[in-house]
C-alpha cells in the first residue's frame, strides 16, 4: 500500500526539510503548519486526521524554548505530552503510523560517556519532563512508532543555535560560549533521511538519532565560523556565566549506534553536518 504522510508543524526546520524530501521523492504527502492546526485542539486534529486519510503522521511540533517552559509548564506540557497523548490515540483508532522527535533534555547529564537507549531518563527541568511524558504516551498507547530522540538540532531557519550565534557575529567582534555543555550538533537532513530510512526499512521503537561524535557549544560555533570565514573571536565560558532560567545537562551527547546497526548505515559526523550546511548557505548567498 502507497503512504500517506501527514506532516504536523510543516514551517519548522524538521517539517520544511520534511516537504523538500517527501517532494523528492515524489511520496503522497500533506502538510500543516502551526497555523493551519493548533496540535492541542483535539477535535481539529481529529478532523484533519479525517480529512487527509494519513497512513503515516511526522509529529514534528513542538514546545521547545527550554527557559519559557520553567514559567509556563502548562503549555508545555499541553503541547509536548497532552496532544502527543491525543495524537497516539487516533493513531491507534485509525491504524496510522507515529513518527515522533523527543529530546537529549530528558537526561541529567551526569554520565560520562553516550547515553543510549537504554539509559533511564531523569530530566532537570520542564521542558525535558514534557518531552518524557510524550514518549511514555506514545509507548503505552501504540504498538508500531518510531521514537527519536535528536540533540542540538540546526538547519535553515532562526530557532537554533547556530542561527543565534550568526546573528551575535554581526554585532560583536568577540563572542562567548559555553565550553561546559557537550552533546551532538544535527542537522534537519541527516534526521529526515535517517527516519525516512528507518520507516521504509520497517523499523519501530525508540532511537537516538544523532550525527556521530559529540563536542561542547564552544567547539561546535568555533568549527562553523571556521567553515563560514568568520573572524570574530569565539571565548570559552561556562554554562553559569549566563544565568538562564532552565539548568541545562552538562553532558547530553547520545549514542546513534543502535540506530546506524538496525539502518545497516552510518549517520556522517557533526562536523561533516556543520561543514554542508555552512557549504549550503553559501550557495545560497550566491543564488
Amino acid at each position: 500500500m502507497k503512504n500517506r504522510f501527514l506532516v504536523l508543524g510543516s514551517t519548522g526546520q524538521l517539517g520544511k526539510v520534511f516537504e523538500e524530501t517527501l517532494s523528492l521523492e515524489s511520496k503522497e504527502h500533506f502538510f500543516l503548519s502551526h497555523q493551519d492546526l493548533d496540535i492541542t485542539d483535539a477535535d481539529k486534529l481529529k478532523a484533519s486526521i479525517e480529512r487527509f486519510k494519513p497512513s503515516v503522521i511526522v509529529n514534528a511540533t513542538a514546545y521547545n524554548d527550554v527557559d519559557l517552559a520553567e514559567n509556563h509548564r502548562e503549555e508545555a506540557f499541553r503541547v509536548n505530552a497532552k496532544s502527543v497523548e491525543t495524537l497516539a490515540d487516533l493513531c491507534k483508532k485509525n491504524n496510522i503510523f507515529l513518527i515522533h522527535y523527543s529530546t537529549d533534555y530528558v537526561f541529567d547529564g551526569a554520565k560520562a560517556v553516550s547515553y543510549t537507549e537504554e539509559d533511564l531518563p531523569n530530566p532537570l527541568k520542564q521542558y525535558g519532563h514534557s518531552k518524557l511524558e510524550g514518549e511514555r504516551a506514545i509507548q503505552a498507547i501504540l504498538k508500531d512508532y518510531l521514537l527519536f530522540r535528536v540533540s542540538w538540532v540546526f538547519g535553515k531557519g532562526e530557532r537554533n543555535f547556530l542561527a543565534k550565534a550568526i546573528k551575535w557575529a554581526g554585532t560583536k567582534q568577540e563572542i562567548r560560549i559555553a565550553q561546559d555543555e557537550i552533546s551532538v550538533p544535527t542537522y534537519t537532513h541527516d534526521i529526515v533521511a535517517a527516519a525516512l530510512s528507518a520507516h521504509s526499512k520497517n523499523l519501530t521503537g525508540l532511537y537516538h538519532l544523532t550525527n556521530a561524535g559529540y563536542c561542547s557549544r564552544y567547539d561546535w560555533v568555533k568549527f562553523f565560523f571556521e567553515k563560514k570565514g568568520f573572524d570574530n573571536k569565539i571565548t570559552p565560558a561556562s554554562s553559569d556565566d549566563f544565568y538562564l532560567l532552565a539548568k541545562r545537562p552538562k553532558f547530553s551527547a547520545m549514542s546513534n549506534r543502535k540506530l546506524c546497526t538496525d539502518l545497516k548505515s552510518q549517520i556522517p559526523s557533526w562536523q561533516d553536518a556543520v561543514i554542508r550546511f555552512a557549504q549550503q548557505q553559501k550557495n545560497e548567498e550566491k543564488a
